[in-house]
């Protein structure tokens, strides 16, 4: 199953060489992140890797709370990409080994201005040269089957006791969708889309919002985040956790 949410093989196009080079110019990534709060996100970099430093910019989304910074003090170095950068008295880094294809698994850390600081995990995929300038399938409705879970974070609520996250099935189970009509394993009802979110406006998740980005592979995706899918009561519409529904391989 490829779920951006599980622990799985991405492959894409890569540069010939098997080890990056310092001056592997155009790159573009993203991924999914988890804070050791339970909150989960995604990020995305658009840079240029030349003499082992990395220029250009950072975007995250994490509880749906988002970030853009500009790449400051980040470079490439023994197999380890450290991908950091600022925006005023915002900052967030990655940092992890990276390869011609993949960055991660590795560690986040950063600070929302007036807000908190924060730190966990990330993965995801690379892409470098010709590559990088693939459009990310945003905003495409999936047509294809999606197969629906999350991950819930397991420990971590005493100190010394640190977290894991596990894959669950989604209530979802799958989710088709088609000609404003959406269904899963045991709900149907109606959809509506606007630029890169859709909503589904009748059926038992009437009021479920996802989004509409690519997974780890590039294929379209819907992503239904947990701080977006809550009912007056806060009572989650999908699941416990923020929910992602992907393409079977």
């Amino acid at each position: 199953m490829r779920l951006i949410l599980a622990a799985a093989t991405f492959v894409l196009a890569s540069p010939a060489a098997a080890q990056l080079n310092p001056n592997a110019g155009p790159v573009t990534g993203e991924g999914v992140l988890n804070d050791h709060d339970g909150n989960s996100g995604t990020w995305k970099l658009s840079a240029t890797l030349s003499g082992g430093a990395f220029t250009g910019t950072l975007d995250m989304v994490l509880g749906g709370k988002p970030m853009s910074v500009t790449l400051k003090n980040a470079f490439h170095e023994n197999g380890n990409c450290i991908v950091k950068g600022e925006n005023g008295r915002n900052r967030f880094e990655l940092s992890g080994k990276c390869s011609p294809t993949r960055f991660g698994p590795g560690t986040i850390s950063g600070y929302f201005d007036r807000d908190r600081s924060f730190n966990g995990e990330f993965s995801g995929t690379l892409r470098w040269g010709k590559a990088a300038a693939k459009p990310a399938a945003t905003g495409i409705v999936p047509t294809a089957k999606l197969m629906c879970a999350y991950r819930e974070r397991v420990g971590g609520n005493v100190a010394g006791d640190l977290p894991t996250y596990q894959s669950r099935p989604s209530s979802m189970v799958s989710l088709t969708l088609a000609g404003g009509t959406y269904r899963t394993r045991n709900a149907s009802g109606a959809y509506t889309v606007s630029g890169n979110r859709i909503r589904l406006t009748s059926g038992f998740y009437a009021g479920a919002v996802g989004e509409l980005r690519a997974d780890n592979s590039g294929a379209p995706a819907v992503y239904f985040n947990l701080e977006e899918n809550r009912r007056a009561n806060g009572v989650p519409i999908v699941d416990p956790w923020s929910t992602a529904c992907a393409t079977q391989n």
